[in-house]
């Protein structure tokens, strides 16, 4: 009877260690099967927002490439136009002098 127990102590012992492994493999299994997904979803997830802060980037720069050919355009219309200025006022200055010395003469 004792010999009975112990074997029947044994097969118990040894199915509680096989569900105890069971459980652990299937909880891994479940971990790896649920991580997967999550690692795509993040790949994908980056990969989106970097081509986002990409696109932003450009627009960035592409507005203050903009900005900057506007400074250089109106710079040049300024310059032609004190340009033109000051050559009609050089020019009526000597006209001035022209008819004084004229007049001198």
């Amino acid at each position: 009877q004792c010999s009975v127990r112990r074997k029947i102590a044994t097969r118990r012992a040894e199915s509680i260690r096989q569900n105890k492994s069971a459980t652990i493999i299937q909880t891994m299994f479940r971990q790896k099967a649920a991580h997967q997904p999550y690692i795509a979803v993040l790949l994908i997830t980056r990969w989106a927002q970097r081509m986002q802060r990409g696109r932003i980037g450009r627009a960035k720069y592409d507005a203050l490439n903009r900005e900057r050919k506007a400074i250089a355009v109106q710079k040049y219309w300024r310059r032609y136009r004190c340009t033109k200025s000051f050559k009609a006022h050089t020019h009526a200055v000597l006209l001035i002098q022209c008819f004084i010395r004229q007049h001198q003469a």
